[in-house]
């Protein structure tokens, strides 16, 4: 993992303020390792038990999915990803509203070919800075229309070869 260190704190650095700040970046860290280790019982630790991730734009049509719904997602994902990276090219911290935004770059090896996709993530904490509370995420939607449907096929394919056979 890469992380190119551009913070633009928005507001001040009194104690508590910069002891947030501190909390959200190190949290921010931890969470963008995860995701390149594809460790998902790491990634579910960062998020508190009612977070809620937004595939955006909405003209995509994803639902909102809470923790259980988000983590099947990751399981599914997981056995077609290989040699994952995330990139963190900049970061927006607002500390004062708890909330971190960042350009990501993502890249894998997928039994449907490479994935490539830059986001835009929007990570809002709680009152602690501890916890994910809201993910919403831009997504390449040339990367979308094109690969999920393949990874859709690889994905059901998988799940096909290993069901028992009656």
């Amino acid at each position: 993992m890469m992380w190119r260190q551009r913070f633009f704190t928005l507001s001040n650095s009194r104690a508590k303020g910069f002891l947030v700040a501190q909390t959200l970046t190190s949290w921010t860290l931890q969470v963008v390792e995860a995701f390149s280790r594809m460790d998902i019982d790491a990634i579910s630790s960062y998020r508190s038990t009612h977070c809620v991730r937004h595939i955006l734009p909405s003209t995509l049509g994803y639902p909102p999915t809470n923790n259980e719904q988000y983590r099947a997602h990751l399981e599914k994902l997981k056995p077609i990803f290989s040699n994952s990276s995330l990139i963190v090219n900049d970061v927006v911290d607002d500390t004062e509203h708890r909330r971190i935004c960042m350009y990501l770059r993502a890249r894998a090896d997928t039994l449907a070919g490479e994935y490539d996709n830059d986001y835009m993530w929007t990570l809002d904490f709680n009152e602690t800075g501890t916890k994910i509370t809201k993910v919403q995420g831009f997504v390449d939607t040339v990367m979308n229309r094109d690969l999920w449907p393949k990874l859709s096929a690889a994905m059901k394919e998988r799940q096909m070869a290993q069901a028992p056979k009656s």
